[in-house]
């Protein structure tokens, strides 16, 4: 990440004793912007996720799920122009669960038994740091008018909850499918990725400093595999599968088309 924000810092610091003209002479733009993903392509649409509604856990499917995001450029010429982009999406995964059951038998021997428990929806949240490159159609000129986005850089995703309510299921014996609340021992660690984004947007001039912006985009997400046996040696937490939640939180992620608006100030 620090290196991503030094070459960027280097690129704008360099390109700022150029006289690359833009729109009005102006070469700099800062923008602000909302998303919003529907989660079909990436198969959560169909499975749905436990949430809490009145003191019971109800399968819900994520209709929706969004963020925000803040980007500096500095124009290279009339149509191409380079700088930073941070966003930030908010939404939920389901959670993979294991319980491991011990007990011993009438003869005295362990018996280990795996039990399958409903457990509420894991709230993730990922941010992403990148390089951001757009090129401007003949018909516009750097930032505003028609144009097509590109961003390369890292992601971290991590979870934003310290408990979550659960239910035993099958167990039988209904004292123990009640609802109950499963703390985490630890705080969960960041998933790592790299990043490539590509966009179409449209921004149309409200003044000679702002522009309303409106498109879309496309993200895609390689996660870096972590070390399962290390987090599950180190943690008590039997009730979690770390490793199905790793691979649900990658499938969350690794491709999202959205949709998006904000508005822009050059200077």
């Amino acid at each position: 990440m620090k290196f991503l924000i030094t070459i960027a810092f280097a690129s704008l610091t360099y390109m700022g004793f150029s006289q690359a003209p833009g729109f009005y002479g102006k070469k700099f733009m800062v923008g602000t912007e909302g998303f919003g993903c529907i989660p079909v392509l990436n198969g959560f649409f169909k499975e749905g996720l436990y949430k809490m509604k009145n003191n019971e856990l109800v399968n819900q499917k994520e209709i929706f799920n969004g963020g925000y995001g803040l980007y500096l450029t500095r124009s290279l010429d009339a149509k191409r122009s380079l700088g930073l982009e941070m966003n930030r999406r908010f939404s939920s995964a389901p959670t993979d669960t294991n319980f491991l059951l011990f007990y011993r038998d009438g003869n005295g021997g362990s018996v280990e038994d795996t039990l399958f428990a409903r457990m509420e929806q894991t709230r993730l949240m990922t941010t992403n740091i990148m390089l951001r490159y757009e090129l401007v159609a003949k018909n516009g000129t750097s930032p505003f008018g028609f144009s097509h986005f590109f961003g390369l850089g890292l992601g971290f995703t991590s979870i934003r909850q310290s408990y979550s309510h659960y239910q035993l299921k099958n167990t039988g014996i209904p004292a123990s499918e009640e609802i109950d609340v499963f703390n985490f021992q630890e705080k969960w660690p960041s998933y790592t990725s790299v990043v490539a984004q590509y966009g179409m947007s449209m921004r149309y001039a409200i003044n000679r400093h702002f522009a309303f912006d409106i498109g879309v985009k496309y993200m895609l997400s390689f996660f870096l595999k972590p070390s399962f046996e290390e987090k599950q040696s180190s943690n008590s937490d039997l009730l979690l599968d770390y490793q199905g939640m790793f691979y649900d939180v990658k499938r969350k992620n690794v491709l999202n088309l959205n949709i998006k608006t904000g508005i822009c100030y050059v200077f």
